[in-house]
């Protein structure tokens, strides 16, 4: 496939029985100062630009912003935890003419318990939606009628239960599920 996946286990603190958050934002807006690269900053002595071209890659404009979470449900038995985090930014690539975007939504949802003396358990959730267009593959030739669009969304949902005997010894079954909708296209009006 086009993707690789790894699911990494790290044994954490279970919980709290405080509510705690976060939200935070960050952003970058209009274009950064610079100057007109030539040819010869481009490594190609040979390249002829024209007056005006912009060989510059940039930002145009960048947003971030975060939302966490977490807390008890049932003191000292099941707690929560929760993220959102939205992507949204622009660019101006390299002898490309469209500007490229993108939108990134995510989301993250843990429960996790105690059940019983010397028992853990948890489930989570995990959702990513990306949007991206305006962009290529290819090299200082690139064609701007061959922009394509992108579209990804995955949902993946883990879980665990832990049962610890001795402080030696635990047992411990796991679950990770995940599904993906994937899909590329050029633009309305590309050529064939």
């Amino acid at each position: 496939g086009n993707f690789s996946g790894v699911a990494i286990d790290v044994i954490t603190k279970s919980g709290t029985d405080k509510f705690q958050g976060s939200v935070s934002a960050y952003g970058q807006l209009g274009t950064p100062k610079g100057q007109t690269l030539t040819a010869g900053d481009l490594g190609r002595s040979w390249l002829y630009l024209e007056p005006g071209d912009d060989y510059r890659s940039y930002p145009k404009s960048n947003v971030e912003l975060d939302l966490t979470l977490g807390g008890p449900f049932f003191s000292n038995k099941v707690w929560f935890f929760g993220a959102l985090n939205y992507l949204n930014g622009r660019n101006k690539d390299l002898n490309w003419d469209p500007i490229s975007w993108s939108h990134g939504r995510y989301a993250d949802f843990k429960l996790t318990s105690t059940p019983f003396k010397n028992h853990n358990a948890w489930v989570s959730y995990h959702y990513e939606n990306n949007n991206a267009g305006g962009f290529t593959d290819g090299s200082l030739d690139w064609d701007p009628s061959t922009a394509y669009l992108g579209f990804t969304q995955s949902h993946s949902v883990s879980s665990q239960w832990q049962w610890f005997p001795s402080t030696q010894t635990f047992l411990s079954v796991k679950f990770l599920g995940f599904w993906v909708s994937d899909r590329n296209q050029l633009p309305d009006g590309a050529p064939d």
